[in-house]
């Protein structure tokens, strides 16, 4: 079982300084206790995209290995 969830953090671009983004990490339970497996920084400055596909990413079950995948086609 996977849990998919976002996190703020701070980025830097030297065209535009500092800027506030959203990455989502992705967790799996390992002997009862979730264990983070993989985190994308950066997916997006847009919180209700971020939520959206986090929320599609839980319900469906999305395997980790396919999130930059879905991220690029959701996004882009």
């Amino acid at each position: 079982m996977y849990l998919y969830q976002h996190r703020h953090e701070l980025q830097y671009l030297e065209e535009v300084g500092n800027y506030g983004t959203f990455c989502i990490e992705v967790y799996a339970k390992d002997n009862g206790h979730w264990k983070k497996i993989k985190e994308v920084s950066d997916v997006s400055t847009d919180i209700d995209i971020v939520l959206n596909l986090i929320s599609i990413c839980n319900i469906e079950q999305l395997d980790p290995i396919h999130l930059i995948n879905v991220i690029e086609d959701f996004i882009g």
